[in-house]
Order: C-alpha cells, then sequence, then structure tokens
C-alpha cells in the first residue's frame, strides 16, 4: 500500500498524522483470529534501508507483527513492545531456519 494511503489509514484510525509500516484491524472472536493487515510499502523499504535489514526479512516482519496483533499481543508500552520484539524474533527464526 502507497505511503499515502497508508498515512490517510493512520490518521481516520489511530489519529496518527504520519505513514507507517503496519496497521492491523483486528476483527477476532472468541477462538477465531480474523482481521485485516494493511503494509506500508515504503515505509518497510525505508527502515530495512535505515537498518540494514534486506527488504524481504522487513516484509515478514511487519507480517508476523501484524498477525500477532490479531493473537492478542499489543506494543503500547515498552513492556509490551520488547515482549512483541521478542515474538517477532521467535516465529521469523522459526521462518528462517
Amino acid at each position: 500500500m502507497p505511503d499515502r494511503n497508508i498515512r490517510l489509514l493512520n490518521i481516520k484510525y489511530l489519529n496518527h498524522h504520519y505513514p507507517t509500516d503496519v496497521i492491523t484491524f483486528d476483527y477476532s472472536q472468541m477462538n477465531e483470529i480474523g482481521g485485516d493487515i494493511f503494509i506500508g510499502l515504503h515505509t518497510v523499504k525505508y527502515y530495512a534501508h535505515k537498518n540494514a535489514i534486506p527488504y524481504q526479512k522487513e516484509i515478514y516482519r511487519v507480517m508476523v507483527h501484524g498477525v500477532l496483533h490479531l493473537a492478542g499481543y499489543k506494543d503500547k508500552s515498552i513492556r509490551e513492545r520488547n515482549l512483541m520484539r521478542r515474538k517477532e524474533d521467535f516465529y521469523l527464526r522459526k521462518l528462517y531456519d
């Protein structure tokens, strides 16, 4: 998704006035996971370049991040972000091993 479009979603639903790498809308109910994951491809490319990470690996990271949100993980506090990062790393290792 172009940065302009993900920025508009970010403004409309989260009141954040900037593009982002991933936005997840969680529609999960009971034991069923469901939702929408929007990925800002230009922002992902920027972060991949900035952090010297292959673009494909960064795409996988934001995909895992979005799915973790659907599984109930949050990232608002430092503690939640640290847990989310550990979970991302865990599942990315599974993907690459």
